[in-house]
């Protein structure tokens, strides 16, 4: 499919990008859900942008520096302490 940003894949309301592994959820100005495959993570961003487009430089440059940043050699070292921290974070979360 044609648009603003370039060419892209769309099906089952999801723009497909399978050439950066990315597969997005777009509501327009912004409001975006991505799973980016080969890191098995996503991003979720809100924004209120009218003059956003599937396929934006800034949509794409925010997937880039996701993947820079969740490179790692190896596994990380353990951390108990944050574990912890994040356990209780997403008790108090869960328990609303």
């Amino acid at each position: 499919m044609a648009t603003k940003g370039g060419p892209v894949a769309y099906g089952y309301y999801w723009w497909l990008y399978p050439e950066r592994h990315v597969a997005e959820a777009w509501g327009g100005a912004g409001q975006r859900i991505a799973l980016i495959r080969d890191l098995r993570s996503f991003v979720v961003m809100t924004a209120n942008d009218p003059s956003d487009y599937p396929r934006s430089p800034f949509a794409e440059r925010v997937y880039d520096l996701v993947r820079e940043s969740a490179k790692s050699s190896g596994r990380l070292r353990p951390n108990p302490p944050v574990a912890e921290e994040l356990v209780n974070v997403v008790a108090k979360l869960t328990a609303r």
